[in-house]
């Protein structure tokens, strides 16, 4: 029989030019600022700054707002079944 062992949860940090700012990981937002996760990617990551404007709208909006435009495997899957089940 296998042994769960459930750790509490740690809020991450992330190393900005000025210092270190936690983020809350129920909203995605940094407390210093109020700025979304992909918003402080963007402005302190030359690379990421760079790469941003290649990704589609769509791709784009995930990123920005997924949880009104991600949907995921198991969603895709129950929809699927749910189509097949509504032609019967």
């Amino acid at each position: 029989m296998t042994e769960y062992v459930f750790k509490p949860l740690v809020l991450p940090k992330v190393e900005t030019k000025a210092n270190y700012i936690n983020i809350d990981p129920f909203n995605g937002r940094y407390f210093s600022n109020k700025q979304n996760m992909y918003q402080a990617i963007l402005a302190n990551d030359e690379i990421a700054k760079n790469y941003w404007p290649k990704f589609t709208d769509s791709k784009q909006q995930i990123i920005t707002k997924p949880e009104q435009h991600y949907i995921g495997l198991a969603a895709q899957k129950a929809l699927a079944i749910a189509d097949i089940w509504r032609d019967y």
